[in-house]
């Protein structure tokens, strides 16, 4: 909305009253101010994951210069580039998850209660030519990790990063998720990076051995 030819702010039709006479009286008037203004070189995430206590429906406009370039609204965060960089984040957490379990003196066959049986006998099947971790699925290197104390995420928590990655990589996206969602997974893969960054104690040898009832 324009007020003497100068940008001054939002109109949700939506929320709009019938009997205002103004449009700046209206109850969906939303005026001008830095938290409807984003860079043009604002990364992706950052406009995925708003501060705290914005609404995912609040529309924002992109800046670059002295100008405004462009318009972003919640269908937008749904759309390819947004899948990809939320894609990109849940590899690169996995990643962190192998390596975390690779760098700890951990008996594999203290993993094996904790397999599906396809996960079991695809690494059978190889040979066991790398580590059994290589062959979970992403629930069951959640589960393996929090059984090694390295993430203390809930049940909840660990629900909504299934998810989020299950709409990515294993059906179509927009119509599988919604905004509200993918902020919740993105504030647990926030703290689930966080935790494997931690430097944790190594279990020893005896106690991985005391606990280790899996099969030989």
């Amino acid at each position: 909305m324009e007020s003497n030819g100068t940008f001054c702010g939002f109109l949700a039709v939506k929320q709009a009253g019938d009997d205002e006479d103004r449009v700046r009286d209206s109850g969906g008037f939303l005026p001008l101010s830095s938290d409807l203004l984003i860079g043009a070189d604002t990364p992706i995430l950052s406009v995925l994951d708003p501060p705290s206590g914005m609404p995912w429906e609040r529309p924002r406009l992109v800046v670059s210069g002295s100008g405004i370039v462009g318009l972003v609204t919640a269908e937008d965060l749904l759309k390819p580039p947004s899948e990809l960089v939320l894609g990109a984040l849940m590899l690169e957490m996995e990643r962190r998850m192998i390596r975390r379990v690779e760098r700890t003196e951990w008996r594999e066959k203290r993993w094996w209660a904790l397999c599906c049986d396809d996960e079991r006998q695809n690494w059978e099947h190889s040979g066991r030519a790398l580590s059994l971790i290589y062959y979970t699925g992403f629930p069951t290197k959640l589960k393996i990790l929090k059984e090694m104390a390295i993430l203390e995420l809930t049940s909840r928590e660990r629900g909504r990063l299934i998810g989020l990655r299950n709409a990515l990589f294993h059906a179509r996206f927009p119509a599988q998720y919604d905004p509200d969602k993918i902020q919740r997974a993105i504030e647990c893969a926030r703290v689930a990076l966080a935790q494997l960054g931690k430097s944790g104690k190594r279990p020893s040898r005896q106690a991985s051995e005391m606990q280790d009832d899996g099969p030989q």
